[in-house]
């Protein structure tokens, strides 16, 4: 068996890239699209032209998530493009015909009663996004939060 090859010699590593370049770049790109003699030919040749966006409402499906927060539940979400998000909640009878609320500023926190001392209930969570008063898009997977009374 013969002895392994010596690795060749690469030299001095660069230096790091100082933190923060994302933010550099994006703020530089957007210093170069509002100069005056900015062209679309300019930004195709630098390549900070990116592609059209199609946005399709019935696509949209909200992502949730779910934390304790001071004993209650907060459910976490992303607003994305939509106007708001109407939650549902089953509070552990097995159906969700709890209307619960229309919520415009992520996230949002569950308010009602906790179960009595001692006694555990499972939560669900489902939403839908909403556009003006419409809903659109698919209804979110369901998440479940286990709560106690205190």
């Amino acid at each position: 068996m013969g002895a392994f090859p010596v690795a060749p010699a690469t030299g001095t590593p660069p230096a790091a890239v100082p933190a923060g370049i994302f933010k550099r770049t994006a703020t530089l790109v957007a210093r170069i699209k509002k100069h005056s003699g900015y062209t679309d030919a300019i930004g195709q040749a630098l390549d900070i032209i990116g592609a059209e966006q199609a946005f399709d409402p019935n696509t949209l499906k909200p992502i949730l998530a779910t934390e304790l927060r001071a004993g209650h539940p907060a459910v976490l979400w992303i607003k994305g493009q939509a106007d708001a998000l109407e939650f549902w909640v089953d509070r552990d009878n097995g159906t969700f015909v709890f209307f619960l609320a229309i919520d415009t500023v992520p996230d949002y926190g569950d308010t009602f009663a906790l179960p009595a001392p001692g006694q555990t209930a499972l939560w669900k969570y489902k939403a839908i996004y909403r556009i003006g008063d419409e809903q659109v898009g698919q209804w979110s997977d369901v998440v479940s939060q286990a709560v106690q009374g205190a």
